[in-house]
């Protein structure tokens, strides 16, 4: 298999800003737009539970399009408890600590917020004042005698196939024991939680549930050597203390503050899948009516701006399309972000039952045409997004940015085919790993049970040559790599042929690839993609020249690039989609 192996392709560090899985409050109806309130700051009040009086404190602050927290019970000796879940609609608050099995639902009237905590099933009332100097701030507690000095920044970079990715972890001493949240520079996420940091003698763990990962260190001094695990994959990373570490910067195409549009945090019902989506509408001023669009991510676990490589691509993307005169709603991935539901289980159909639930709560809107409703989708998005629109006639327009036309298997095929020439392997390895590669999707179309499907790539795996298997072993040995390919999501990615659904689509489709676009290469699809659109009438079919997967302006295309590159979408791109969609949903 060579190179293969160890190659992991649309790995994310980092599924969300600042914010973790939880189901919102109630089933009510989408918001009407209001006016763009803060909650930023330090919140405090008195919680009366029987005879005590606890003091708590909320500190929240803005983060991309969500908000962050953490909460404070002084009274208790507590401090800097992760907040799960801030969802904000303009006059109320829900906030999610999921730790302590709480929530904070309350209305917003200036610096006050009038509310109610419940807690393991008891509600109380808990009204919290706005404070500049909040109580109660937890002194240092001294090191115990022999117990590291770990408290800093600490910074250092992990390799994940051809990307490097720069990973800050801040940590410290609290009232009890240690806090300490990760910074991925490079992927433009800030203060993700750690649930529990762990020290025995010169031995760290920090736990992050929220992206199941977790990192185990040997302490030597301002050294950390050790290895970062996430999704049953294991990477090394050392860290080293430092006082100048990376920091995320805000990309030059990111909308800025005050915008022309509204911003509405609302919450999106898969009722039969039994999950709630967290959405950011952004919607034009006015009373409308609106058309509307629902932006899908691509493959992998993604919020709702699918950041990724210190880009928001879609945080970018509908700015431009709201500037534009239309609605936009983009959520969080099912179990990513805000969005409850269990994403490892989920499949490319599954996806598309959340994307037809956006589409319902866009055209449920009063200010929205609900004619004028469509889906645009990145990568796997645009499958989604055509498996939608065979779906249901509800649908009005689908937008596919960097989408496949051929199935799954073939487009791994073509993938790996430009990584390991461009890592210098010959025509005759290239063909070789490809043929070790198609035994194994074989057996994942003809066996069903995995049980039995695992002893069959068991017997593939023995037979790689010993060089091969010790490069698989780096990259988690092969229980790793055969659970991710006994997934549901992968046995359906490799079967999936989206030429079936395109076949069936017969509303307006706009359809680019960038030319230098190493994950979806665009001459097999495009020409694949025109075949199964010929019988629909409006099609627009274009390869935009220079422009890697994300639409950046690029030199290679490779994924290396797209942190480097400080363009999020090509301003052509961006005036073409924008511009199209305006069109197409009057």
């Amino acid at each position: 298999m060579g190179r293969l192996a160890a190659v992991v392709w649309g790995f994310l560090f980092a599924s969300a800003v600042g914010c973790a899985a939880s189901p919102p409050a109630g089933n009510a109806p989408p918001p009407s737009a209001l006016p763009i309130v803060s909650i930023e700051g330090a919140w405090e009040g008195t919680l009366e539970v029987g005879p005590a009086r606890l003091l708590v404190v909320l500190k929240i602050k803005r983060v991309g399009s969500g908000w962050t927290a953490t909460a404070d019970s002084p009274d208790q000796n507590a401090y800097d408890i992760p907040v799960d879940r801030v969802a904000f609609d303009g006059n109320r608050v829900t906030i999610d600590i999921l730790r302590i099995d709480a929530r904070y639902e309350a209305r917003v009237d200036g610096d006050r917020l009038t509310g109610t905590m419940t807690q393991n099933g008891q509600a109380l009332p808990l009204d919290l004042k706005r404070n500049a100097r909040p109580s109660g701030a937890p002194a240092l507690r001294p090191l115990v005698a022999g117990e590291p000095a770990l408290d800093g920044t600490w910074a250092g970079a992990l390799q994940v196939g051809l990307v490097r990715l720069h990973l800050v972890a801040k940590i410290r001493r609290a009232a009890a024991g240690w806090v300490a949240t990760v910074d991925s520079i490079d992927q433009n996420a800030r203060d993700i939680p750690v649930a529990a940091v762990t020290v025995h003698g010169d031995s760290l763990k920090l736990d992050l549930p929220r992206i199941n990962a977790s990192y185990e260190a040997r302490i030597a001094g301002d050294k950390l050597a050790g290895k970062w695990t996430q999704n049953a994959k294991v990477f090394p990373l050392d860290l080293e203390r430092t006082a100048t570490p990376p920091v995320v910067k805000a990309r030059a195409q990111e909308p800025k503050r005050p915008l022309p549009y509204d911003e509405i945090e609302i919450a999106v019902e898969n009722a039969p899948a039994a999950i709630t989506l967290a959405c950011t509408l952004t919607k034009p001023r006015g009373d409308g009516p609106f058309a509307g669009v629902v932006l899908f991510t691509g493959s992998g676990p993604q919020d709702r701006d699918e950041s990724l490589m210190g880009h928001k691509p879609f945080l970018v993307l509908a700015d431009s399309i709201t500037r534009a005169g239309v609605e936009v709603l983009r959520c969080d991935d099912r179990g990513v972000g805000k969005s409850t539901g269990a994403f490892a289980k989920a499949t490319t159909f599954d996806f598309a039952d959340d994307a037809l639930a956006e589409v319902a709560a866009l055209r449920a809107r009063p200010e929205v045409a609900r004619a004028h409703v469509g889906v645009a989708g990145h990568s796997e998005g645009s499958t989604v997004a055509a498996v939608a629109a065979a779906k249901s006639a509800d649908v009005a327009f689908i937008v596919l940015l960097a989408g496949a036309a051929l199935p799954g298997d073939q487009i791994l095929d073509l993938q790996w085919a430009w990584l390991e020439k461009a890592a210098g392997e010959s025509d005759q390895k290239i063909a070789e790993s490809q043929a070790e590669w198609h035994k194994v999707y074989a057996i994942l179309k003809t066996e069903k049970d995995d049980g039995a499907a695992k002893e069959k790539l068991r017997a593939v795996y023995d037979g790689l040559p010993d060089a091969d298997r010790r490069e698989m072993d780096r990259s988690g040995g092969f229980d790793v790599r055969v659970k991710e390919v006994l997934s549901p999501w992968y046995r359906t990615f490799i079967t999936l042929d989206p030429r079936t659904f395109l076949a069936k689509v017969t509303v307006p489709v706009l359809a680019i690839n960038g030319e230098r676009d190493r994950q979806v290469p665009p001459d097999a699809n495009l020409r694949e993609m025109r075949k199964a659109l010929a019988h629909n009438r409006d099609v627009t079919v274009r390869e935009l020249p220079g422009l890697n997967h994300l639409f950046q302006t690029a030199v290679t295309g490779a994924p290396a690039e797209y942190a480097k590159i400080d363009e999020t979408m090509s301003p052509a791109a961006l005036t073409l989609v924008s511009d199209w969609i305006a069109r197409h949903a009057r």
